[in-house]
């Protein structure tokens, strides 16, 4: 059967709309993070990248769930989810990327989930926050420049710790709205690292 339209859906439980995640710091190991796509996936790698990027992952999850393996530790895709999308659609993009992240920590990956969230004022923004209960470990991309942005994303950023208490957020691309997480627990790491090479 062509997998374009085989939904495959991993043998986990569930808490709500969303799928229960877990991971432990203990298992965490400092990596160099490459970005998907970037035809090094044999080494830990992040989904921060444009949409049309991830959308091979949900249509093949058996063929990227072998990447995944052969990285060992990865992050989730980070389907675009903008203040100005419907609630469903949302909801929908958040899925996407935790029911891949729970598929491939089902088949043994180290698994980090991604925060997203539309805007402070959306009134379901605890719901995206849903099945992280029992993550040490969570990634997150870094805010936009604008003024009102961060100031936003600062917003975001204080409703999820009053919720949950990572022991270590992965912050990606620029150091900008690290200060918003807690001081010791935050590591800033590169969206597009410079690989050192051996000869």
């Amino acid at each position: 059967m062509n997998n374009r339209t085989t939904v495959t859906i991993p043998n986990v439980a569930y808490t709500g709309s969303f799928p229960y995640l877990s991971n432990k710091l203990s298992g965490y190991h400092d990596s160099q993070f490459v970005r998907y796509g970037s035809r090094t996936e044999i080494l830990p790698f992040h989904c921060f990248v444009d949409d049309w990027r991830l959308e091979s992952i949900w249509r093949s999850p058996t063929k990227f769930v072998e990447k995944a393996l052969l990285a060992g530790t990865v992050v989730a895709p980070d389907f675009s989810v903008y203040a100005n999308y419907p609630k469903v659609y949302s909801l929908y993009q958040i899925w996407r990327s935790r029911i891949v992240c729970a598929w491939w920590a089902d088949h043994g990956v180290y698994s980090i989930p991604v925060l997203q969230w539309t805007h402070s004022k959306d009134p379901n923004l605890d719901q995206y926050f849903a099945g992280l209960t029992d993550c040490e470990v969570i990634a997150v991309r870094c805010p936009s420049r604008q003024s009102e942005v961060i100031a936003d994303y600062r917003l975001c950023a204080e409703r999820f710790l009053q919720i949950y208490q990572p022991k270590l957020i992965l912050h990606f691309g620029l150091d900008r709205g690290s200060e918003f997480w807690p001081i010791g627990k935050c590591k800033v790491l590169p969206l597009n690292p410079k690989l050192v090479t051996t000869n």
